[in-house]
């Protein structure tokens, strides 16, 4: 059974969805490249570049091999593909798995060269510790990955850090990134394509369109590759030049090389009436080479982190035990790219009705009472029959602004013209960030900005806000969007993405034309893809993790603002013209029905849930109170193995573990451990915060100390066969054993929670002997200081070790020490195995030397190999409990966990 169906969940992952606004770019998130160079003794091959930050547990991306002009050029590819993998990880899901790629710049077709550079790579990942797991990319095949794995494992790796993810092999990742490809050329419709590159993803794009949906695919690559294909659907032309010159085609697919989509590739696309561009190429768009300038040449661009995510979602699927296959990833992204064309269609239609000379003045007199640049397109709240059409606009923006702070940084969904944006910055103080998709509207805002003084405090980008960019999250006091909501195409991800773009505690305020009996009356005369009731608005907020929920209903208004929009249509427009009379039939049809509704939200965003995952078997019930978190946990007894563990990098922003598990990666930025001491992560220390637990085990080990002291001091440990012996056995000398407490002397080496606790239990059952040895002097303590560690173990009849494990205390209880104890004397230790010489241990017991009984709380696996010839109750081992109580146990889950939320 996978490790992850052992786990127990609060709150379960979800898969094969965007996790976070689109855009490329490595966003807010802090860290840097790192570029480690491929390289022996003689030459160096290429790069691997990684994006480090905090979050990263693991880095995971392709290999490929490509001839450069320079070494320079190979670095900087690098960089730019690793940035590319960063953002299409963090759309699937994956978490804290980092973007890496590794660019090999040599002859492709040169096997010296491959050979060599394949050596030299395996240096690499070896060096990486398993923290960088590498697939198939251009000219890198799953037979080089075969090869790569034997090289790893011959210079002592291992083989599973070959393959993008276990168990991945050979190209599982191609493959399944050629399945999403295939999804979003469905989504197209196309009735031939002309493909770029058939390598690996290529090479089976063109398989599946050409084998199972009967498209005609025409290909070229830089290598000869006309066989790659055995269908008569499937063409291949000897240069690029020659398959832009190709007629009858209406989609261009990209799977090679980056940058393809210079303006002159664009003009030639345009030239034999190719629609649609969709591939598996990486960062396709050249520098001098905008959307815009493909929008404008009326094709369709779909963006490559949306439709070339197959491989990666197949991985985010493969790493948690979620079944999937390839035909699913397909139709996930045909959706995903259906979603994106109507997106892109419903922009179109928005300018059209929002963003032209006529339209503008259209509005500003329907709406705005022939108000200069600037004027409200918003419904407004009427005190009186007599308020005018601007009053009452900034009426509902008062509204919808209650109670909120001066001098916020706010970002405006939908700014048009600038009204709110500019009130909100000139009488507010806000500092604006206004999205629209409309050149002339934001023209308008930024000139009304100035003219009233606050134009440093306008900022208008020219974006779709259904596209925000990924490093605005975290960003925004507010986020403020009146009646433009509705024109989203995707309401519940724009939701999630304003949900994103928030600071925690952030406010999210907006007021929209919700659904009502005449919304289809509504929606032929506005640009939006549907109304959404109030409620279901409501639940969407819930579901993003919004609170704080208020929600205004004004629809009582809309009566008057219809009445007076329709008046300005009667008295100063030509209702000859169909715009116009379209539009006030609409109108009088809403006067009539008076059915759709108008409401204003307001929600906080709550802080995301910290993800916890605990490496031991928990109660439900010691976690049911903690809502701020989503906490899993191992649901067996049974420890897990590193590589169970390896399975559970990346999804957590916390990890608990026992001193039982050995790290053999990074599991989450912050790890606790269930125990006081942290030698057993000092691996982990280096590239991690972590936090222990020193409180909640003290008490119940200080009883664990004087219950085997005492028992140790009776000879009353592993003596079951003395407890056999019947009373007719019985002398006055048999089995006199140790002294009484009063005349007994106890020595405790570390004064730390435990030994103070020791200490005070020893005095309150009438010892009144008891030393200690520590690095200082303690106060407060019912024991005596001994600086000298040797004096106190010459004169203690039982000495208790519950020192910290350190450089300074391993191997401290060595063989002369061990000797130096009182003759008699009883060990009791509750310190971790190290800080004792097992062997000297032993040696000592059976040859009498000094120490006559030890009851040791932790020992070395193989202790048990060293004990033949010890006497029957001279050593007593048990496996590390002595903090082992119900309570203990929970509360030490809980001061761990408390001590790494603080760090999260």
């Amino acid at each position: 059974m996978p490790p992850m169906a052992n786990i127990d969940r609060v709150n379960s992952f979800s898969c094969l969805r965007p996790s976070s606004p689109n855009g490329n770019r490595l966003g807010s998130i802090e860290g840097h490249f790192e570029v480690i160079p491929v390289k022996d003794d003689v030459n160096v091959y290429g790069y691997l570049a990684r994006f480090l930050n905090k979050y990263s547990c693991k880095w995971g991306g392709g290999i490929r091999i490509k001839k450069f002009a320079s070494m320079e050029a190979c670095k900087e590819e690098a960089k730019e593909l690793a940035q590319c993998m960063e953002a299409k990880n963090r759309k699937a899901g994956i978490g804290t798995y980092g973007g890496c790629k590794t660019v090999l710049n040599i002859d492709p077709k040169d096997p010296v060269a491959r050979s060599k550079a394949c050596k030299a790579l395996a240096n690499v990942i070896i060096a990486t510790k398993g923290h960088v797991l590498v697939g198939g990319d251009m000219n890198f095949g799953g037979k080089d990955l075969k090869i790569l794995k034997s090289l790893v494992t011959d210079q002592g790796g291992n083989a599973e850090e070959i393959n993008a993810v276990p168990p991945l092999f050979d190209n599982e990742i191609s493959i399944a990134t050629a399945y999403g490809i295939v999804g979003g050329v469905l989504s197209a419709q196309p009735k031939k394509v002309l493909l770029q590159g058939v390598g690996g993803v290529g090479s089976k794009v063109a398989e599946l369109l050409t084998k199972e949906h009967g498209i005609e695919v025409v290909a070229f690559d830089m290598f000869d590759r006309s066989d790659a294909v055995d269908s008569p659907l499937f063409s291949f032309v000897k240069t690029f030049e020659e398959l832009l010159k190709v007629t009858g085609a209406d989609l261009f697919c990209p799977c090679a090389d980056g940058h393809i989509l210079t303006k002159a590739v664009v003009d030639q696309l345009k030239a034999v009436e190719i629609t649609s561009i969709l591939g598996a190429a990486n960062h396709q768009l050249a520098e001098e080479c905008d959307e815009k300038y493909i929008e404008d040449k009326g094709i369709m661009w779909y963006e490559d982190s949306v439709v070339n995510a197959g491989g990666v979602l197949r991985a985010t699927a493969t790493h948690q035990y979620i079944e999937t296959s390839y035909e699913k990833i397909q139709d996930f992204i045909f959706s995903q790219a259906k979603t994106l064309k109507a997106g892109v269609e419903l922009i179109k239609n928005i300018r059209v009705q929002y963003d032209t000379k006529e339209s503008l003045d259209f509005y500003s007199c329907v709406m705005g009472e022939n108000t200069d640049k600037g004027g409200s397109i918003h419904y407004g709240l009427y005190k009186t029959p007599e308020t005018s059409m601007k009053e009452a606009s900034i009426n509902s923006l008062r509204r919808l602004l209650r109670d909120m702070p001066k001098g916020l940084k706010v970002l405006e969904i939908g700014s048009g013209t600038g009204f709110a944006s500019q009130i909100m910055a000139s009488e507010y103080g806000h500092h604006v960030t206004g999205v629209n998709i409309c050149p002339m509207q934001n023209q308008w805002n930024r000139e009304g900005a100035e003219a009233l003084g606050c134009g440093h405090l306008v900022d208008v980008k020219l974006m779709s806000f259904e596209r925000l960019p990924v490093e605005w999250s975290n960003s925004f006091d507010m986020v403020f969007s009146q009646e433009s909501i509705c024109h989203a195409n995707d309401k519940p991800a724009l939701i999630a993405s304003m949900f994103h773009m928030l600071k925690p505690g952030g406010k999210l305020v907006f007021s929209d034309i919700t659904a009502g009996a005449t919304q289809m009356t509504f929606n032929n005369v506005n640009a939006v893809s549907g109304l959404t009731p109030a409620a279901e608005y409501e639940s969407m907020l819930h579901r993003c993790g919004f609170h704080s929920l208020e929600r205004e209903d004004y629809s009582r208004f809309l009566h008057t603002n219809f009445s007076k929009m329709l008046n300005q249509i009667e008295t100063q427009l030509d209702e000859s013209v169909k715009r116009v009379k379209d539009f006030a039939d609409s109108l009088r049809t809403r006067l009539r029905s008076n059915a759709i509704d108008w409401n204003f939200f307001w929600a906080t965003k709550r802080p995301a849930p910290k993800r916890v995952f605990c490496s031991a078997r928990i109660d439900r019930n010691w976690v049911d109170k903690m809502p701020a978190f989503q906490i899993s946990w191992n649901n067996t007894d049974k420890c897990l193995t590193p590589e169970e563990l390896s399975q559970c990098a990346g999804f957590f922003d916390g990890a608990i573990l026992t001193f039982k598990d050995k790290p053999k990666g990074l599991y989450a930025p912050v790890v606790a451990t269930l125990s006081s001491g942290t030698e057993h992560l000092k691996g982990l220390a280096d590239f991690v915060e972590v936090v222990n637990a020193p409180e909640a085990i003290a008490e119940s080990c200080a009883e664990y100390v004087l219950a085997m002291a005492l028992s140790a001091n009776r000879g009353l440990v592993g003596v079951s066969s003395k407890a056999s012996n019947a009373t007719s056995d019985w002398n006055y000398r048999a089995n006199c054993e140790g002294k009484t407490l009063q005349n007994m002397h106890v020595g405790i080496v570390g004064m730390g929670r435990i030994g103070a606790l020791v200490a005070t239990k020893f005095n309150r059952v009438g010892c009144n002997n008891v030393t200690y040895n520590s690095r200082s002097q303690k106060n407060g303590i019912p024991a005596k200081f001994e600086q000298n560690l040797d004096m106190l173990l010459q004169g203690s009849d039982i000495v208790v070790l519950c020192c910290d494990l350190n450089d300074s205390t391993k191997g401290m209880f060595d063989a002369e020490r061990i000797k130096g104890m009182k003759k008699g004397s009883v060990l009791v230790s509750v310190a971790r195995s190290p800080v004792i010489d097992f062997p000297a241990l032993v040696t000592a017991l059976k040859e009498d030397g000094g120490v006559s009984r030890a009851v040791v709380d932790d020992a070395p696996e193989d202790f048990v190999s060293w004990d033949e010839g010890v006497g029957q109750g001279q050593l007593t081992v048990t496996a590390h409990i002595a903090s082992n109580t119900e309570d203990s146990r929970r509360d030490i889950f809980h001061e761990a966990f408390a001590n790494m939320a603080t760090k999260l």
